[in-house]
């Protein structure tokens, strides 16, 4: 429930504060709110509440109508007090500058009321114009710490064959092999299929080197997120053994490539384009109209768009495994952050920037991301 601190702000929207997982009428507002990204929802708090994260939610109205807001994913670190983490917000019309400076300032009084000392701001897809006013309003553009800022989607209103067209040549060679002589069985999974795609999810996690969430956060995901149809798991198959798996998230008109995962074997057999392929299939016959792949890396997205061969060194990275399908390179807002803690920001703003040794920016880097690993 809200709290029964509301105020009426000078452009005379009511704002209230609240900490509940659930909420059907925000949850309407991001659906229904162009840029609204399931990060956003309520649903996705709930899911986040088991590896950690708490929400705090601030939502403007006019005339009991909801016009803003933000969902802000909070975790207490330590005795300066929280960090907050808002994805893919603020919510609310991007074209109205002082609606989106109210939900700004609110932001920030909330933070301070709230010791949130470390505020990330991953602004919403479509939220350019958002960006252009946070330096106004005290944000920094966040540095080093945060990529993913590009991405790959395939336009999925073209047909089949254009989508196969616009491939490389050698992609386009393993998804006809794929269709033609089916080396594995693709199917879709369900509840009891998350264990599967967690040890696959590990596996590559291994090979790669990174941490993965808990077995637990993608049972609760998968409760949460599939009563509404939010959530889609891809399963390949080769004699009744699990090779590989993608956890989509269908959003709106999009579907998001959320996880993946591999065994490791059966290269040649293509059992990842396999899972990515039938993802395309079943987002385009059901409507969507794109696929999102997820982050690459910056230097592949740029030589594209500025028409330069893709640097060498990203051959064998799971960004040329995207860029190989030959959707479009998206190039999302940048990341900001504000910081309540004068000595703590004059340290992040001044001293960090000059430290050059590798190892001790590496593990201030760690600090942060050990707190703050994404959500989207």
């Amino acid at each position: 429930m809200f709290d029964n601190n509301t105020i009426k702000e000078k452009f005379f929207y009511e704002v209230a504060i609240s900490n509940d997982v659930i909420d059907d009428e925000w949850d309407n507002f991001v659906l229904q709110t162009p840029g609204g990204h399931y990060a956003q929802t309520a649903l996705w708090a709930q899911a986040q509440v088991i590896r950690g994260w708490h929400c705090l939610r601030i939502v403007l109205k006019e005339q009991d109508k909801i016009v803003g807001g933000a969902q802000i994913l909070l975790r207490k670190i330590s005795i300066f007090g929280s960090i907050g983490y808002l994805c893919k917000g603020p919510v609310c019309d991007i074209l109205d500058n002082n609606l989106i400076k109210v939900v700004l300032k609110e932001i920030q009084k909330v933070c301070k009321k709230n010791h949130i000392f470390y505020l990330i701001v991953k602004p919403p897809d479509n939220g350019e114009s958002i960006s252009h006013l946070m330096p106004d309003m005290g944000f920094h553009k966040a540095v080093d710490l945060f990529g993913d800022v590009t991405s790959v989607a395939i336009d999925l209103t073209l047909d089949f064959d254009c989508i196969l067209a616009k491939m490389d040549k050698r992609k386009r060679y393993a998804i006809r092999l794929i269709e033609r002589r089916k080396p594995l069985i693709c199917r879709e999974g369900t509840q009891q299929d998350i264990p599967i795609f967690y040890r696959l999810h590990s596996s590559t996690s291994q090979r790669v080197g990174f941490t993965p969430y808990c077995e637990e956060f993608y049972k609760r995901l998968w409760n949460i997120f599939e009563p509404k149809g939010y959530i889609k798991l891809f399963l390949s198959e080769y004699e009744g053994e699990p090779i590989s798996g993608l956890l989509v998230i269908p959003y709106k008109d999009i579907c998001y490539a959320y996880k993946s995962g591999w065994s490791g074997n059966y290269s040649k057999l293509y059992p990842n384009d396999t899972v990515w392929w039938e993802a395309i299939r079943w987002a385009k016959l059901n409507g969507y109209h794109f696929l999102d792949f997820g982050g690459i890396c910056p230097e592949a997205a740029l030589a594209i768009q500025q028409n330069k061969p893709i640097p060498e060194w990203t051959i064998n990275t799971f960004s040329r495994f995207k860029l190989d399908y030959g959707g479009q390179v998206l190039f999302y807002p940048d990341t900001f952050d504000d910081i309540n803690n004068p000595v703590l920001d004059w340290g992040y703003r001044t001293v960090y920037p000059r430290i050059h040794a590798p190892k001790i920016k590496n593990t201030i880097n760690h600090l942060f991301r050990r707190h703050t690993e994404k959500q989207d």
